[in-house]
């Protein structure tokens, strides 16, 4: 059986950048390239956040919450 070696599956050996867009029960996360390119773009549920960035050698998250 052939692996599919996607852009994305790739992408985890190489450092990431990481911003979250936090809301009540979801979270919007942007993943970046060294290069500053979109690797990743995904809602998540906020309980799938910590797996989804553990998959991504991480060099920095930016985070923005708020309570409105």
């Amino acid at each position: 059986m052939r692996r599919n070696l996607s852009v994305r599956r790739s992408s985890h050996f190489m450092s990431a950048y990481i911003g979250l867009d936090v809301h009540k029960e979801w979270t919007f996360a942007t993943v970046l390239d060294q290069n500053g390119r979109v690797v990743d773009q995904r809602k998540l549920l906020n309980e799938h956040v910590p797996s989804f960035v553990g998959n991504f050698k991480v060099e920095k998250i930016g985070l923005e919450a708020s309570t409105m």
